[in-house]
């Protein structure tokens, strides 16, 4: 997923929920001392103009306890929730890590 952040104040995403799944947490995963680790974060933080783009092994979303099966080329309504009260739908597709 990539995120652009209009305008020049920074934004804030701070949570993400899904009817699909029971609990989505927003993630880093980083190294250090020469492991990989993954920690939760309480909010993203974007700067203004900037790009942030989400994807495994770096800032990601961690979807949890789907409430279903889910199979390849399904898809869920994944709602991003910005400080300030707004909110946008994402539809997202199940598809495979190219990097596994």
């Amino acid at each position: 997923m990539t995120i652009d952040s209009i305008g020049t104040e920074p934004a804030r995403i701070v949570g993400v929920t899904s009817p699909a799944f029971s609990r989505i947490e927003i993630h880093e995963s980083r190294q250090e001392d020469g492991m990989m680790r993954m920690r939760a974060l309480p909010e993203l933080r974007i700067a203004g103009g900037e790009r942030l783009v989400l994807q495994p092994g770096a800032v990601h979303l961690m979807l949890m306890d789907p409430k279903a099966s889910l199979r390849l080329g399904d898809t869920v309504t994944v709602r991003v929730m910005i400080d300030g009260g707004e909110s946008i739908d994402v539809l997202l597709t199940v598809r495979l890590d190219p990097n596994s």
